[in-house]
């Protein structure tokens, strides 16, 4: 496992970094309609970044994969709705961006006439959905933080909140996106080197495949890592005794 210390030292080298990149690229674009749409300016490249590190949080992190663990395709559920959802959005709704809408509430409002109701309505659900999004991602980090660190669960889930509040009211929108291209960079390459190190690295652990057909089970984790235990051995269950056996009694005739 890695030493807490570490790990520490180098989340915060990392905090940094994304704190000193946001500000480098919003530079010019840190006021007004600027500093929330980026300018207005984000090209394909950022795009996808800040969408694919969007979708890859603590839903698909922990929930998708421990349906995955549970419901094998099951958890593809969340990744291909993701892609349906952006697909959709796409296909529907990309000519409103010739109206030049900044939030969902003026959107709203058009579809009913600029009904101002609408668009504080909208607002109000938008504020409401956003702190639970915020709140459910700041508490699975701090959760990852816990357990690598050991640190309180309320210590762990106030160093998140500062660490990326910092560089997102440095940079404004703009540097969100551009730090969540380069998170997304850090996570595919992750991705790959944690399923090469799974798949051929020495002392590998077993494949889920293993696991399901010799009856592997998890291991509550005692100090560090999670080890995986064979099962315990079951005993064996007895052959019938004779006596149990049925057969026709020695009187019956014989079948023709």
């Amino acid at each position: 496992m890695t030493n807490p210390v570490v790990f520490i030292v180098g989340f915060i080298a990392y905090i940094i970094l994304m704190i000193v990149i946001g500000y480098l690229t919003s530079r010019g674009k840190t006021e007004g309609t600027d500093y929330l749409t980026g300018g207005r300016s984000l090209n394909v490249l950022l795009i996808f970044g800040t969408i694919g590190a969007t979708m890859i949080g603590t839903g698909s992190s922990m929930g998708a994969i421990s349906n995955g663990f549970r419901g094998g395709w099951a958890g593809s559920t969340y990744g291909l709705g993701c892609c349906l959802a952006l697909v959709l959005i796409g296909v529907l709704f990309s000519k409103l961006r010739d109206y030049n809408f900044i939030t969902m509430s003026e959107e709203a409002q058009f579809y009913f006439d600029g009904s101002t109701a609408v668009r504080k309505l909208t607002g109000v659900l938008t504020y409401v959905a956003e702190w639970i999004f915020i709140a459910s991602s700041i508490n699975g980090g701090a959760k990852y933080l816990q357990f690598l660190t050991g640190m309180d669960t309320l210590v762990s889930k106030v160093v998140c909140v500062l660490a990326f509040g910092v560089y997102v009211y440095v940079g404004g929108y703009l540097a969100v996106v551009w730090t969540d291209l380069i998170q997304l960079g850090i996570l595919l390459v992750g991705f790959c080197a944690e399923r090469t190190a799974a798949r051929f690295g020495p002392g590998r652990r077993p494949t889920v495949r293993q696991i399901e057909r010799e009856g592997y089970t998890w291991a509550p984790p005692p100090a560090a890592g999670l080890p995986l235990r064979p099962p315990t051995p079951q005993p064996a269950i007895p052959a019938p005794c004779p006596s149990t056996v049925w057969a026709p009694p020695a009187s019956w005739p014989p079948f023709p």
